[in-house]
């Protein structure tokens, strides 16, 4: 008889450990049994019947613990063949294989410094004990040397220019968190020390931009180059520029670029509060074909033209890249009939924020409209939309039609107060379908239609949208949360979706194969809550069947949400719009691995602008 005298870990990755397993004899086969956590230890039937087969490994092998519980005990077994168990050893080790997040990780651009502003916090069941940031999205080793043991307020890129950093945390049972895109990344712009240039609304013009003798702002985007910081002072502006680009078109129009690390910013001069005022005669910012530029603290109102380019908005970029529109309030921007107009408008625009902003009241025609959104969008690709609050127009983010690389990281905005808080579109024959589009920590309320994935395929095939994620947000009532057609590698989890809904909480398009599900159609849809809200369907707008009208109907006819639940989340003052959580929620720790359910995973995030 062979009997186990050693059982330890030998090293461990996201998803195995390999054991080493010693036994006092030289005969027989050492194994080791994972038991799900205050289970019983196997029998020697049930490992002969197979029952522990695939929990079941010899020395050295890789052993997964991806489907098992949160922790689980691992017994050492020395046995011979046909798996009689000889000897199941009193003494076990408890193996905590529950994977950490990253769940909280701010950042701020610098002017005149690479060393970068954090706040950095994780979750875990039993506690996380080491940080890390890195310049890449693999996933480090759990002995990597550059793990330290305190949060990191601030990291050093070491060059200047646009970056992208990840963030990751370990436990003491040397788990890593696993990268989740626009969740656990930033995009992070260290810039050189600026150039100060000042523009007064007085200014008599011939100035040469010096505190003492301020442009004009005409002047000041005819003459900023690379690395001036133009700061606007106090007062009401009307500036309707008409020379190019798009002579016909009036507004605000920088002639110039900036380069990487060292941008042209037009800012509200520090204290004070300018107002860009078109009386309907103008837009606000035009950049066309320009890069590195920042719009930074201005009220921006009463936008419109009779341009009939199609081109309206508070900022609007056109063929642009790295243009940030940031602390800014703009509101009040019309369109003529039959176009489109946006608050902010980003077209065939890269690299890009749109952060920190508060846009409502934008219409077309003087009315709501279809067309007119606080944030819209033909063809934008890699941009940040992060911490906006949005509301008063017909749809909050428009994404009328895709680009062919990744599209939007859209986290910690509020929308509401209109018809489609989140709406992605495929617009006319030969558009793109939406690519990685991540959804991930909003706070949607009071909205017709919360999050809408149309792009149906029809005039086009194959016209797949690939690639969308909703993670972590809170939606209450309206028609649906989500509504989705025509999509592959579908993730869905960790969200709040909080009735009564007028129609069903989730619409699925035809597209979605039931046979597929869990597979290629869609990667993970788990862990959400459906309170006042347990209604389903398939099939919309084609036939309307299946209909599922309770969250275990859901779970048994397509194998989705089979962790999920249907629980009162608790808010501290929905009444108010506060939807954070009280302690006692069932939804605290009830997510995709342990972390919280609902845009508030730590209850200290700041969701929309502030």
């Amino acid at each position: 008889m062979a009997v186990l005298s050693a059982l330890s870990v030998v090293s461990r990755t996201v998803s195995n450990i390999t054991f080493s397993l010693t036994t006092d004899v030289l005969s027989g086969i050492c194994y080791a049994v994972a038991v799900p956590e205050n289970d019983p230890a196997p029998s020697d039937i049930q490992i002969m019947a197979g029952t522990d087969s695939t929990d079941t490994l010899a020395p050295n092998a890789f052993f997964s613990f991806s489907s098992l519980t949160d922790q689980f005990t691992i017994y050492g077994l020395s046995a011979s063949t046909a798996y009689t168990v000889y000897t199941v050893q009193n003494s076990s080790s408890i193996i905590d294989v529950e994977i950490p997040s990253a769940v909280e990780f701010l950042s701020a651009d610098t002017f005149g410094s690479t060393l970068i502003p954090l706040t950095v916090q994780g979750a875990d069941d039993v506690g996380i004990t080491h940080y890390m940031i890195t310049e890449s999205s693999i996933q480090p080793a759990f002995n990597d040397v550059r793990w330290l043991a305190t949060a990191p307020v601030n990291y050093d890129v070491t060059t200047f220019g646009r970056k992208k950093i990840s963030l990751w945390v370990k436990d003491a049972a040397n788990n890593v968190s696993i990268y989740v895109d626009g969740l656990t990344d930033r995009v992070v712009r260290a810039n050189q020390t600026p150039i100060e240039r000042y523009v007064e609304v007085t200014a008599p013009g011939g100035g040469n931009g010096s505190s003492a003798n301020p442009w004009t702002l005409t002047e000041a985007v005819q003459q900023a180059i690379a690395g001036h910081r133009v700061n606007v002072r106090a007062g009401t502006y009307q500036v309707l520029n008409t020379f190019g680009p798009d002579i016909g078109i009036t507004g605000i129009k920088p002639q110039n670029s900036g380069v990487d690390g060292n941008p042209i910013t037009f800012r509200a001069n520090p204290g004070d509060s300018p107002v860009i005022d078109q009386l309907g005669a103008g837009i606000g910012f035009y950049i066309d074909g320009k890069s590195f530029i920042r719009i930074d603290g201005f009220e921006i109102t009463n936008t419109n033209d009779t341009n009939g380019s199609d081109k309206y908005g508070g900022i609007v970029a056109f063929n642009a890249d790295d243009i940030v529109s940031e602390n800014n309030t703009i509101h009040g921007c019309d369109a003529p009939n039959g176009n489109n107009n946006g608050a902010v408008r980003y077209d065939s625009t890269t690299n890009s924020t749109i952060r920190n902003n508060t846009l409502y009241d934008v219409f077309v025609g003087g009315v709501s409209n279809g067309n007119a959104s606080g944030i819209h969008s033909y063809l934008m690709g890699d941009v940040v939309i992060e911490n906006n609050t949005i509301y008063n127009a017909n749809n909050g983010i428009f994404h009328k039609s895709a680009p062919l690389n990744d599209a939007c990281v859209i986290r910690k905005n509020i929308v509401h107060s209109t018809n489609r808080a989140m709406f992605f579109d495929v617009a006319g024959g030969g558009s793109n379908a939406h690519k990685n589009q991540r959804i991930i920590q909003n706070i949607l309320y009071n909205n017709l239609d919360n999050v809408y994935l149309k792009a149906p395929a029809v005039d086009i095939s194959p016209r797949i949208n690939d690639g969308f994620h909703l993670i972590n947000n809170t939606v209450v009532g309206g028609n649906s949360a989500l509504t989705a057609y025509n999509v592959i590698n579908l993730n869905v989890y960790n969200n709040l979706f909080i009735g009564p809904f007028t129609h069903k909480a989730v619409r699925m398009g035809d597209d979605i194969i039931f046979g597929s599900f869990m597979s290629s159609t869609v990667l993970y849809y788990d862990n959400n809550n459906y309170f006042n809200g347990e209604e389903f369907i398939f099939d919309y707008d084609i036939s309307s069947t299946p209909s599922y009208n309770s969250l275990a109907a859901w779970q048994a006819g397509t194998g989705a949400d089979l962790n999920s639940i249907s629980t009162d989340p608790l808010f501290v003052n929905a009444a108010a719009n506060d939807y954070k959580l009280q302690a006692g929620s069932a939804s605290i720790n009830a997510g995709r691995n342990g972390i919280t359910m609902g845009a508030y995973i730590t209850g200290n995030e700041t969701i929309g602008a502030s």
